[in-house]
């Protein structure tokens, strides 16, 4: 098969895929949704590193487990830590810089681990303190 057959078939088979993953099991979310399924028991997550953390504060409240590392791999702990942190059946929020990270994560937490109530939030921790939203830097190691 010459080159530019191959480039076709990826090419469709990655149209495919991008048609067959329009519907997510996670939904997205804004800050004011945010606040409100904070105020109504939904843990939130922030998945960013400790670095950013540090960087940026937190939203008061959150709960912080990276997801990756600051080497850019996946933390082998996050999935034992997080069931522990949140049950498949609890409503989880999930938070990173701008909602990248985040979407992969949602889509692990309902398409590979069964979560049922996961919202991932639409431009993350930078959107939320352009808006003028407070963070915290308590607690943060």
């Amino acid at each position: 098969m010459n080159i530019f057959k191959s480039l076709q078939l990826i090419l469709i088979i990655l149209i495919l895929t991008a048609c067959n993953n329009q519907t997510s099991a996670y939904t997205n979310i804004d800050y004011a949704d945010l606040k409100k399924l904070m105020a109504n028991g939904a843990v939130l997550v922030d998945i960013r590193t400790a670095q950013e953390w540090k960087h940026t504060g937190v939203i008061a409240g959150s709960k912080t487990l990276s997801l990756f590392l600051a080497n850019g791999k996946t933390n082998p702990d996050f999935v034992p830590q997080l069931q522990q942190l949140v049950k498949v059946d609890d409503h989880v929020i999930v938070m990173c810089r701008t909602g990248g990270r985040s979407s992969v994560a949602s889509d692990l937490l309902t398409n590979k681990l069964g979560y049922k109530n996961v919202y991932n939030v639409n431009n993350g921790i930078m959107g939320w303190i352009k808006a003028g939203y407070p963070v915290s830097f308590t607690g943060i190691n």
